[in-house]
């Protein structure tokens, strides 16, 4: 289960927020510190995936509603009818949509308990969405805004599995707004994203064990963001470079045995470039950018929430097989410490080659040099640092 977010920020993340501009970085004064420190710039990389799955998701249903009207019905059609077109939805349902003679062409769709298949899965659909379209089509390249759900509801994605284990019934909730160049497929977004998506979850267990309820939210505030994404025409290459420029963003969690728990960031030119080869099966990252970090229950008893500032000096290279044995990079965090990272391929005369699998040389200002010879960056930093 994902991490879940219901405030843009909270407690720690509170007074972070109000001190921006100012703020100096976390100092990393020990070998721990600067340990944590790394660790911090290497899960947080990851965060990106889950920061990118809200407009991407968001992005997704848009697509799916535009082919299914783009199926049934035209531009001038919707236009022409003042009233609105209701498509029947192929189990059960209607969807209506209206868009007035005027510009930019807005798009109003209302999802009234339909049933359809979305990517493979049963799912009953309902409520509002309101898309903005660059010229009269169905098929646009690009939109120039999108909103899922409204001040008079959300739009809602419901949907059931059943297993031998348990039986889920899940519900997706959207409140937000995504507003700027939003390119569908290869292409680069610019855009300002507001509001949160929610997954809540009700899971029931056999044998009589009582029903658990989870609850995942990702709410954004004043996100902005700047993300050329493209594809080699097999689909085999992706090269994703996310800029979150500035805003905030929290991730909510709710389980059963723990509570609930937050994670809010705030972003100032916060970047993570990725390029993933599946031919190749590797990985290219850099990290570059601050971001101010308060984290909720499983931080670790290492890690120091506050402002990170990160700059890759030498991309960050690994294989599919395991990201995280990276066999190349540099990598500068607070502008006090710098983790270089080898293989046993290039690792340099003066360092000892690793035996069991990658070398990382920390280098601490005014406190010393560490080495760590383990399998991943995981295992070598993880005993010093505590800190994830």
């Amino acid at each position: 289960m994902r991490v879940l977010l219901r405030r843009a920020f909270s407690g720690a993340g509170l007074l972070l927020s109000a001190a921006v501009a100012t703020a100096s970085p976390v100092v990393l004064d020990t070998e721990q510190k600067a340990a944590a420190g790394v660790e911090t710039a290497l899960f947080k990389a990851e965060l990106m995936r889950s920061m990118n799955a809200v407009p991407d998701a968001v992005t997704n249903y848009v697509d799916f509603t535009l082919r299914t009207i783009n199926a049934a019905t035209t531009p001038a059609a919707v236009i022409s009818t003042p009233g609105g077109i209701t498509i029947n939805c192929n189990i059960s349902g209607t969807l209506k949509v209206k868009m007035a003679d005027t510009l930019p062409r807005v798009l109003h769709v209302r999802w009234n308990d339909c049933t359809v298949r979305v990517f493979g899965v049963e799912r009953r659909l309902s409520g509002p969405m309101a898309i903005t379209l660059p010229a009269d089509t169905f098929r646009p390249d690009k939109l120039l805004a999108v909103r899922l759900g409204n001040a008079s509801g959300e739009f809602l994605l419901q949907h059931r599995s059943e297993t031998p284990e348990q039986n889920s019934d899940t519900t997706e909730a959207f409140d937000i707004a995504l507003r700027g160049d939003l390119a569908m497929g290869s292409g680069t977004s610019s855009f300002v994203m507001n509001g949160y998506y929610d997954q809540r979850s009700l899971v029931e267990f056999p044998l009589g064990t009582p029903p658990a309820f989870f609850d995942y939210k990702v709410t954004a505030e004043r996100l902005t963001v700047v993300r050329p994404r493209t594809f080699n025409d097999a689909g085999t290459l992706d090269d994703d470079d996310t800029r979150m420029v500035s805003g905030s963003m929290s991730f909510e969690q709710t389980q059963p045995g723990f509570g609930t728990w937050t994670d809010a960031y705030r972003f100032h030119d916060y970047r993570v470039h990725r390029i993933t080869d599946f031919d190749a099966f590797t990985q290219t990252l850099t990290v570059d950018g601050r971001i101010e970090i308060a984290r909720g229950l499983f931080g670790g008893v290492g890690c120091s929430d506050g402002l990170y500032a990160f700059r890759t000096r030498v991309p960050m290279f690994s294989s599919l097989e395991d990201p995280t044995r990276l066999e190349s990079g540099d990598l500068v965090v607070n502008g006090s410490v710098v983790a270089r990272f080898y293989s046993a391929a290039n690792t340099p005369p003066s360092l000892a080659t690793p035996v069991n699998g990658m070398l990382v040389n920390m280098r601490v200002r005014d406190v010393g040099t560490f080495n760590y010879d383990a399998a991943n960056w995981f295992e070598a930093l993880q005993p010093t640092g505590q800190c994830q």
